[in-house]
């Protein structure tokens, strides 16, 4: 490994905001003394691609993009590590330059809203904490996907499909309009076997939400109290279907996390949850990634300590 860095930037990031801001972003790297090559991703999976084949020569991977970006750069330097047998201590540091939609992930980090310059020089100072990821195995992930920031089942993911669908509107805003668009359809609860550390049980949800870090959807505190690096997941679920007339009202507490004092939502620390959809119904997404429309099992484990971002 030596001490150059790799900056994997997503030119599609943000409706393509991420690749007119290349060249900011080599000149910031520069005014900083800092050796970098650059790539950019050529479509679906290539972000995975490249951080997999860098992870062993490379000191630094920086990710620039939304959510989606950081999650394949993440399981690219995951699974190469995995596959190769690679110890928590030779994998390269991970940065993150955030142009995406949402930036839920860098929010947790202080990195939102912050210019190129100012995130160049943190990723100089080299600052970093280990934090946890999680796993999940099922939909279009049958051999497992890392994700960073969160996994949503049903109402969630829905809505960030509709917003992700938007070509002329983008961040917290695309959330809105797509929340608005999906109370116009409302969502069934779906019929699931869980299991957990602490035992199973069979509910009808319409919303679960497994969390890493608080928030989704640029705006949407999912789970208010997570910790990225306590070893658990917080796991914030409707544990009884929500009435129609109710829908808005309930959505409106996400903004500020309060769902989890709703009569209608529970709570919990795991290390890991299966989910079984007796319909195959299930919609879900990782850090704003589909997992699938209609998936009959998910699996989902927290890895401790898994990886050093800087922030």
């Amino acid at each position: 490994m030596n001490n150059r860095g790799l900056v994997i930037l997503n030119p599609n990031a943000n409706k393509g905001k991420a690749l007119k801001l290349e060249n900011r972003i080599i000149k910031a790297f520069k005014n900083e003394g800092l050796d970098i090559d650059l790539v950019k991703s050529k479509g679906v999976e290539d972000c995975r691609k490249h951080a997999y084949e860098a992870v062993e020569n490379y000191s630094l991977i920086c990710a620039v993009g939304g959510d989606g970006t950081v999650n394949e750069v993440v399981d690219g330097i995951l699974k190469k590590a995995q596959d190769s047998s690679i110890s928590f201590d030779k994998l390269p540091l991970l940065g993150i330059i955030p142009i995406g939609r949402g930036n839920d992930f860098a929010w947790m980090l202080d990195l939102r809203n912050k210019s190129i310059e100012y995130l160049v020089s943190k990723i100089k100072k080299g600052e970093n904490k280990v934090i946890d990821i999680g796993y999940c195995v099922g939909g279009n992930y049958p051999n497992g996907a890392h994700f960073v920031n969160g996994l949503g089942i049903g109402f969630e993911p829905s809505v960030n499909f509709i917003a992700s669908s938007y070509k002329h509107v983008s961040g917290t805003l695309s959330y809105i309009f797509a929340l608005l668009n999906m109370l116009r359809h409302y969502p069934l609860p779906m019929e699931l076997e869980i299991e957990k550390e602490s035992g199973s049980f069979s509910v009808n949800s319409q919303q679960l939400s497994i969390g890493n870090g608080k928030r989704m959807g640029g705006a949407f505190l999912m789970t208010p109290k997570a910790v990225l690096d306590d070893g658990y997941f917080d796991f914030v679920y409707a544990y009884k279907p929500i009435a129609k007339n109710k829908i808005l009202k309930t959505a409106i507490k996400f903004l500020s996390g309060k769902q989890i004092e709703d009569c209608h939502f529970l709570f919990s620390k795991e290390k890991w949850i299966n989910i079984y959809a007796k319909n195959k119904d299930m919609a879900i997404h990782i850090d704003g990634e589909m997992v699938g429309k209609r998936v009959e099992k998910i699996e989902i484990t927290i890895k401790e300590h898994a990886i050093r971002v800087i922030f």
